[in-house]
């Protein structure tokens, strides 16, 4: 029989009691390498059972509240318990001189334990599942981010998009607002003949007429515009109407010019007439046409259009703005 001392107390006890009779700390025997051999009771495996699971473990915590620093926090929370694991072995009188610097990697801390202690490697393998494990939660985890960030950024997009064309509607409904208001600043209105309309039709046959001797033979159409007014401010509307004259055989416009209708209450009487001579012609001063811009103080405002030195024959781009003057039935340009 051989005395040991006691791992709590010192107190000298045989080697072949079970525990120390002055403390009741369990005794251990020495063995050949120097390690104490140790039954499965008198070692707590709790914390090496929790650092085989460490990796789902730091998955789950981390990807909630530390997902930046997932990495790091599974460094920290492997290191802590496998430091506490070894003070747990050094309490029970195992020398845990092999696994200095082990728990730096935690697969060999794991392993090295279990052949310190002599127990089974089950928990090394758990780790190693566990750390499988471990890879597609933080996986699954990123992925899920990754298409909720998409999705908000389509609704970002969408409410973008929705915004810049809510804008856009709002601008266009602006510009016809605000070309409505125009219209009825300018006291002007145009809009195409109707000819179902027999008091207008008599306006498209006045100017038909009117070109009765031109338009059987050389003369393929006559388009007509009517606008709508007060140019005498007597509270009532009066008519102008532009006409357009195609040549037969061809598509650009011959002549454009005016006539003038003031409403007298009853009935729409001819007033006068302004010829705006041939345009389309480069040759001629006046060659770009017209446009009706206002109707007021007994007249028309009219823009004219010029051609200049390179324009082509569609886009004349010299503007002038004339007053027609209506006057005892004469129409004079100033």
């Amino acid at each position: 029989m051989a005395l040991i001392n006691c791992s709590e107390c010192a107190n000298e006890i045989s080697d072949k009691a079970i525990s120390c009779p002055k403390c009741g700390a369990p005794v251990v025997s020495p063995i050949a390498n120097g390690n104490a051999v140790i039954t499965d009771k008198s070692v707590n495996n709790t914390f090496v059972w929790l650092l085989a699971f460490s990796p789902i473990i730091a998955s789950a915590i981390g990807c909630v509240f530390f997902q930046k620093y997932l990495i790091l926090f599974f460094f920290i929370l492997s290191c802590g318990l496998a430091i506490l694991d070894d003070m747990q072995l050094k309490s029970v009188g195992y020398k845990t001189h092999i696994l200095v610097l082990a728990f730096l990697f935690v697969p060999s801390y794991i392993w090295r334990r279990a052949t310190l202690t002599k127990q089974s490697k089950a928990y090394f393998w758990v780790w190693i599942i566990s750390f499988l494990i471990s890879i597609f939660i933080s996986s699954a985890y990123s992925n899920g981010f990754k298409i909720n960030d998409a999705r908000e950024d389509d609704n970002d997009n969408y409410s973008e998009t929705n915004d810049q064309l809510k804008k856009s509607a709002d601008s266009v409904a602006n510009a016809l607002l605000k070309g409505t208001n125009d219209n009825e600043k300018n006291n002007l209105i145009i809009r195409n003949l109707d000819l179902s309309n027999n008091f207008e039709k008599q306006f498209n046959d006045y100017i038909k007429n009117d070109f009765a001797h031109k338009y059987d033979t050389s003369l393929s159409q006559i388009s007509n515009q009517i606008a709508e007014g007060d140019f005498n401010n007597d509270g009532k509307k009066d008519a102008v109407v532009k006409y357009s004259i195609y040549p037969k055989g061809g598509n650009l416009i011959e002549e454009q010019g005016l006539y003038i209708f003031k409403n007298d209450g009853n009935n729409y009487n001819y007033t006068g007439k302004y010829i705006g001579k041939n345009v389309y012609r480069k040759e001629d001063e006046f060659s770009g046409g017209f446009d009706l811009k206002e109707l007021k103080n007994n007249g028309i405002y009219i823009e004219k259009h010029f051609y200049g030195t390179d324009d082509a024959r569609c886009c004349p781009s010299i503007k002038k703005n004339v007053f027609l003057q209506i006057k005892n039935g004469n129409i004079i340009e100033k």
